[in-house]
């Protein structure tokens, strides 16, 4: 599938980057519960996610700060042009900066909260 042309009717399909599982499993939870995701899936290893990348996934929702490959060398290292959304707590000037060089479609600031997820799910439908 090529970039933005996912469907609510094709449902969509997202891959979830983070180092914490714990972070990465409510993310899919809250994902799960919008009815045009049909399939999500969760790494906790960067160089792992690098695999799982294909023409199948319409979007990559990844944590910044993880260690060995951080959100924005991941999505240096992918080849495919899928839409990224960065969802991190590392949200500076400096990450800001860096993303706007980079192939980066949306930053989602993290905090812990509920509405966080509810921003992620938002920003998912808008990049695909």
């Amino acid at each position: 599938m090529e970039r933005g042309t996912a469907t609510t009717s094709d449902g969509t399909r997202v891959l979830i980057v983070d180092d914490d599982p714990a972070v990465a499993t409510l993310a899919q939870e809250y994902l799960n519960r919008d009815e045009t995701v049909i399939d999500s899936r969760v790494e906790t290893d960067p160089h792992a996610a690098l695999d799982a990348v294909g023409p199948a996934l319409d979007v990559v929702v990844s944590d910044f700060d993880m260690p060995r490959m951080n959100g924005l060398e991941l999505r240096d290292a992918i080849d495919n042009p899928v839409p990224f959304v960065l969802f991190t707590g590392s949200v500076d000037t400096a990450v800001e900066g860096r993303t706007a060089s980079s192939q980066v479609d949306a930053v989602v600031e993290k905090r812990g909260r509920a509405d966080d997820y509810e921003r992620l799910i938002e920003t998912v439908r808008s990049v695909v």
